[in-house]
């Protein structure tokens, strides 16, 4: 029986990768976002706890462990709306680490353009109960016409009601009927998201459009595209020795995301901070809180993977991490 043993990070990953949830501030309700993430009770973060903290992970991984390639990566509650929030990117982006964004993209194309550039990667959600379309646009049509500015992922949320579902549908369709590079994936909202469980059912005929049309994308003009540098691909060794390249949703649709007792490397190649100013080796908390941003000098970077004890991954970001069921 062919089964995993290992997870290896594909050729041109990235040493390490940083999942920063900025802060839980958010100028949108959506009703499948649990209230933690969008009602702004952190106010603490400043620029000093910024600097201090990508300092300390330079001098460890970059100057002790030898990395090379280091990105980080937004998200919130909305990290646009934190004033702060482009000198952090542009001091990050000095230290010669990457940067990615997730964003609502709610601010305006002004606030976007000359800025966008910095970043190597940029998912812009459409939420259809708040967006503003024509906004939206401008922005996408923005990052679209610039060579510098990588070609954004836009991910609709893919409410059930019709309403909601024709209105992402057409402004899909708009994109792609206006723009010669496109990225666009249709998302299903997961009934399984925060706390508190937002049921989400889907017709048949929307279940069967999401997993045929679940991910598009063109390349109509290539001087337009600017390639990302670190893909995010892995490969799985089998215990017959086979290697097979695979996204991390192959994984999790073919029921392979199961790694308990299986040895991973989170804390050396991946990091997670959340809004509560909390440092951990990933999102699922194996291993602990390893120090907090208000207190930097007190954090203590992992130097050994752990023994993952989670009965199934569901992290896309914690997937890719290399892993083995062997040990080595």
């Amino acid at each position: 029986m062919k089964i995993p043993i290992r997870i290896e990070k594909g050729d041109n990953s990235v040493d390490l990768h940083i999942s920063w949830s900025l802060h839980n501030t958010c100028n949108y309700r959506c009703s499948y976002c649990p209230s933690y993430n969008q009602d702004a009770s952190q106010k603490w973060l400043t620029q000093g706890h910024i600097v201090k903290f990508i300092d300390a992970v330079h001098d460890y991984y970059v100057t002790r462990m030898g990395f090379h390639k280091i990105q980080v990566s937004f998200t919130g509650g909305e990290p646009t709306l934190w004033k702060g929030f482009k000198d952090a990117c542009r001091y990050i982006a000095d230290k010669g680490m990457t940067l990615g964004v997730t964003s609502n993209c709610s601010m305006t194309a002004d606030y976007w353009d000359e800025f966008a550039c910095l970043f190597d990667w940029i998912c812009l959600s459409y939420h259809p109960a708040y967006v503003n379309d024509q906004n939206f646009y401008d922005v996408v049509r923005i990052m679209h016409d610039r060579p510098d500015t990588a070609v954004p992922a836009l991910r609709f949320m893919m409410l059930p009601e019709n309403k909601y579902w024709d209105q992402c549908v057409a402004f899909a369709d708009r994109i792609k009927s206006t723009m010669d590079n496109w990225a666009v994936e249709f998302v299903k909202i997961q009934n399984d998201f925060g706390i508190d469980i937002v049921p989400v059912k889907y017709t048949r005929e929307q279940t069967e459009f999401m997993r045929e049309r679940g991910y598009e994308e063109h390349h109509g003009r290539p001087g337009l595209v600017r390639p990302t540098p670190y893909t995010w691909d892995l490969r799985v060794v089998y215990n017959t020795g086979e290697k097979e390249k695979l996204m991390t949703n192959d994984l999790v649709n073919r029921d392979l995301a199961s790694f308990v007792n299986w040895r991973c490397n989170i804390g050396l190649e991946l990091l997670c901070v959340d809004y509560y100013g909390s440092v951990t080796r990933s999102g699922c908390q194996q291993g602990g809180e390893i120090g907090r941003l208000n207190l930097t000098d007190a954090l203590v970077f992992p130097s050994e993977p752990v023994i993952c004890r989670k009965q199934r991954c569901n992290c896309g970001t914690e997937i890719m991490v290399s892993k083995s069921r062997d040990g080595g």
